[in-house]
């Protein structure tokens, strides 16, 4: 399935950030003008790097990926009518997660990923999906 530029945003648009797209296109889709392209790496399904463990955003029970970001993005694939494709992102430094786009062997990254403007200088950001307002509680008095 070959989707528009357009389309393919529309359908990231409904709900996810934390995730990140590759900023730069690869030069044989630039090179081919072509209004509808291959936007995944491969036909038909989308790639996504994710940290594991990190519940409840990414968990693998029984050799299975799950968790919040997972789900959404089965639910971002059915959309697309893309199967979805974890991968699990195994370095030290999580920086090192949007090397995987840039390197493309991945489409997408999800994996309660904070948006910085350090990491929205290499890669693009849907809008967040997710706020947090954490804090310490003590007694009163």
């Amino acid at each position: 399935m070959t989707l528009t530029r357009r389309q393919f945003s529309i359908a990231l648009g409904t709900g996810f950030t934390g995730m990140a797209l590759t900023r730069t296109n690869s030069s044989s889709a630039q090179s081919s003008g072509s209004p509808h392209m291959p936007l995944t790496l491969t036909p038909g399904t989308l790639i996504v790097a994710s940290a594991y463990p990190d519940p409840p955003f990414d968990i693998i029970e029984n050799g299975a990926a799950s968790g919040f970001d997972i789900e959404l993005m089965r639910a971002i694939c059915a959309q697309l009518g893309l199967a979805l494709r974890p991968v699990p992102y195994t370095g030290a430094d999580f920086n090192g997660i949007f090397d995987g786009l840039a390197k493309r062997t991945c489409d997408a990254v999800i994996s309660g990923t904070t948006i910085t403007p350090e990491r929205a200088a290499i890669v693009r950001f849907s809008e967040a999906y997710l706020e947090f307002n954490q804090g310490v509680a003590v007694t009163g008095g």
